[in-house]
């Protein structure tokens, strides 16, 4: 369980293709991995939810805010990430979840 507090929206919150880069280990990769995919939803989260594990662009290359959390077996964002991208971040989550059998 992770606490925080959800706003759902009226009207989409965020929608569009997004390049993040990973800010800390994580099970997607280490620190500057770059992952791409699109994001659409209708919820907001306090800015004391978010813990910045990854930086968004949007995909003209505008910055965004860090995003994301992480704990110790989970790492969440509104990202839906294309593994495509970056077929190493899809390699290094199945090392590690192999590995946690």
């Amino acid at each position: 369980m992770y606490l925080g507090k959800v706003r759902v929206t009226q009207s989409l919150a965020a929608m569009g293709y997004r390049q993040a880069f990973i800010h800390k280990d994580t099970i997607l990769g280490s620190a500057g991995t770059e992952l791409r995919g699109h994001e659409f939803h209708y919820t907001s989260l306090s800015e004391d939810t978010w813990k910045g594990v990854f930086g968004n662009l949007l995909a003209k290359g505008e910055a965004l805010s860090l995003t994301g959390f992480m704990t110790k077996n989970l790492v969440a964002s509104h990202l839906h990430w294309h593994f495509f991208s970056n077929p190493q971040a899809l390699a290094s989550f199945l090392q590690i979840a192999q590995y946690l059998q």
